[in-house]
């Protein structure tokens, strides 16, 4: 294994309840995927020496070179793929659903594969419970992406490749090992259309993990950050406020 890591761009993407299809029907599934890819890669100009598609069965994995813009993979990429299943979804005699999930970091090249911590999280995030959950509870939705918080900060919360920020909803992801944080996005939709009983666990598992990491100093709470400095707590929009304060501002200054 090389010593030496190179930052990538990760995408996967899986086919939800795919053990549900008939043979042929995964067939037709997964040439629509390769489609819908293709077709993206080169509407967004990104050529194959600065991409790796590898064929995972019900999905695939994209893995991008540092050089190809994280807002062009989230914007044209993403917007054309998606507009790619979607004319599919509405032709096909039964349907199939895409997760497909976002994170990016380091990757070590090993014989002729690449590996490191980035995959394993990516698969986690790609099986987020609650991703399928929305996805079984809206039949009408052909995608859902699951994005990390790194690429949250770095790319949506700018509304880099034209993302809505408030389109992206925070969930928790448990599977296996793994309990973090990401962002769930329908794309189409304005709001992810959670389904009842499921936000008010997600809030719940939310406000567990924002309350652990207050320890560190600082925590996210949905869009806003939160900061803590002396055991004072200061939440205004996107600012982080130190020292003691009063809801609605300094009295000084009502």
């Amino acid at each position: 294994m090389s010593e030496d890591a190179m930052h990538h761009l990760v995408v996967l993407y899986d086919i939800q309840a795919s053990a549900a299809l008939a043979d042929p029907e995964k067939l037709i599934a997964r040439q629509s995927m390769n489609d819908c890819c293709d077709a993206a890669l080169a509407a967004a100009s990104i050529p194959s020496e600065q991409v790796t598609v590898k064929d995972l069965g019900d999905g695939a994995m994209l893995r991008f070179t540092a050089d190809v813009p994280k807002s062009r993979v989230l914007g044209v990429w993403l917007r054309e793929f998606h507009a790619g299943l979607k004319r599919d979804y509405e032709q096909m005699a039964r349907p199939s659903q895409i997760r497909l999930a976002v994170h990016a970091g380091e990757l070590h090249r090993s014989l002729s594969e690449h590996t490191g911590a980035t995959l394993d999280f990516i698969a986690r995030l790609v099986n987020a419970p609650v991703a399928k959950q929305v996805l079984e509870a809206t039949p009408s939705a052909p995608l859902a992406v699951v994005v990390s918080e790194q690429i949250y900060d770095q790319v949506v919360r700018h509304r880099g490749g034209e993302l809505e920020p408030d389109a992206f909803t925070p969930i928790s992801v448990q599977v296996k090992e793994t309990d973090a944080s990401a962002w769930l996005y329908l794309p189409g939709w304005a709001r992810v259309p959670m389904p009842p009983g499921l936000t008010g666990a997600e809030e719940a598992a939310l406000a567990a993990r924002q309350a652990e990491s207050m320890d560190n100093g600082t925590a996210r709470l949905g869009r806003q950050e939160i900061a803590v400095s002396g055991g004072n707590v200061g939440v205004i929009g996107q600012t982080t406020v130190h020292g003691s304060f009063n809801v609605g501002g300094p009295a000084g200054l009502r």
